[in-house]
């Protein structure tokens, strides 16, 4: 496995096991009645089971290239894309200290929006098309489940 890979997949399942556990300290509610800890409980739990899918992903990659790999200029590329995966690691978490500095302040619509298209090109997903797809149904998501089935006013 890749030293970087591996090194920010650990960082992140640490990031969402805290932040899990955090939320366990919330009452749940229940479906008709939601409590306040309901959501971070699931999103906990996703973030957890996709971090630990990437952890599990880069170790079988990291195992087909170590059998392959051997020469010098391959050990300059693996350390130029650990540079790279770092760096990413670096604006992905900064996002998402941005989008959580700012929730009070911004439309939770317009955050959802803005911080899955950022987060969407800080993982190259390509051109633009698919990241504004992806974060218009999003917040359409957020928008039936939270206005329309939980009757929450933002």
């Amino acid at each position: 496995m890749k030293r970087a890979e591996s090194i920010s997949s650990l960082i992140v399942i640490l990031l969402c096991s805290i932040y899990l556990y955090s939320a366990f300290s919330l009452p749940f509610g229940t479906l008709k009645t939601p409590g306040p800890g309901l959501l971070p409980v699931i999103l906990g739990c996703i973030g957890l089971a996709m971090s630990l899918a990437w952890f599990v992903t880069a170790f079988h990659k990291g195992k087909k290239t170590d059998i392959s790999s051997g020469d010098a200029g391959e050990k300059g590329e693996k350390a130029e894309k650990a540079g790279v995966q770092i760096g990413k690691l670096f604006w992905f978490l900064l996002a998402i200290i941005l989008y959580i500095v700012t929730f009070k302040f911004v439309n939770p619509f317009v955050s959802a929006l803005v911080i899955v298209i950022v987060l969407s090109k800080i993982c190259d997903l390509e051109g633009w098309k698919k990241p504004l797809l992806l974060g218009v149904s999003f917040s359409v998501f957020i928008y039936i489940v939270f206005v329309m089935w939980f009757n929450v006013q933002f």
